[in-house]
């Protein structure tokens, strides 16, 4: 089985707080939390990073300033790929906070990348408006891009979730009404997906685990991508940008590629019941 999550590493990282006391393995590309204190000795670092909102959508003009340590007070604002920079020298990791007009301010994941003399800092806005309240039981149909050359049993899977409402900016969707493939490779789960919430706006990330499901014996469906959109009524649909891979399962848990199809455009619908 193929590794195909270098694409959405920096989504991941913006995109998902931790679901907080489950068991599912969260997103590798996720930071440690926030650590203050001083770095290796002697050492100096640069600081740079990324701003999204709590949907993981990169933000155009967010100011980020640093609170703490001898660079109290600098300020630099982020550009169209929410990308922003300090020189530094740092010495430490600094607190700092990111600011938008129409968003709530909000702290960073602030730390150092292993084996560099740079400290990454990465933030979520969330809006001072309430999420959409995504509680209830929905069907979500993934169906392939129609110009995939998959097999009828693997070109549309539905699936049902329950889900409990909440007023937070994320959720995790635990799939049910299928046969998942067991645990391997490191995860617990291969039927999850992690929403993330601004106003209406949703993300849908399922690559880090994907989605694998059993058809029978011996093969197999793996669903691995992202999917974004607004939430317009009982019935929702999102372009998925991802791969549908119809595979066999191997005695050792590996998936057997038979035929995939990587696209754009597959989709996914979300029927709330």
């Amino acid at each position: 089985m193929r590794t195909r999550f270098a694409r959405t590493t920096l989504f991941a990282a913006l995109m998902l707080a931790a679901c907080s006391g489950d068991r599912v393995t969260q997103p590798t590309a996720t930071p440690a939390p926030l650590v203050s204190g001083p770095g290796p000795s002697q050492a100096s670092y640069s600081l740079d990073g990324w701003v999204a909102d709590t949907a993981g959508r990169l933000i155009d003009g967010v100011t980020v300033q640093i609170l703490s340590g001898p660079h109290a007070g600098e300020v630099r604002t982020t550009g169209p790929d929410g990308r922003f920079a300090f020189d530094g020298p740092f010495t430490a990791i600094p607190e700092a906070q990111a600011s938008k007009p129409g968003y709530l301010p909000a702290g960073g994941n602030v730390f150092i990348l292993p084996g560099t003399t740079t400290i990454r800092g990465l933030f979520r806005l969330g809006s001072p408006n309430r999420p959409a309240d995504l509680g209830g039981t929905y069907q979500l149909t993934f169906t392939a891009d129609p110009s995939c050359a998959l097999p009828a049993e693997a070109r549309s899977r539905s699936y049902t979730v329950s889900v409990s409402s909440n007023s937070a900016s994320s959720y995790l969707f635990r799939l049910g009404g299928a046969s998942f493939v067991p645990a391997s490779g490191g995860y617990d789960d291969w039927n999850v997906i992690y929403v993330s919430v601004f106003e209406n706006f949703v993300t849908l990330y399922f690559s880090d685990p994907p989605i694998w499901e059993r058809l029978d014996q011996p093969t197999s469906l793996y669903i691995v991508g992202s999917a974004q959109g607004e939430v317009t009524g009982p019935v929702s649909r999102f372009p998925v940008d991802g791969e549908f891979e119809f595979c066999g399962v191997t005695a050792n848990g590996q998936c057997e590629e038979e035929v995939e199809c990587d696209s754009r455009h597959h989709s996914v619908t979300l029927t709330k019941r």
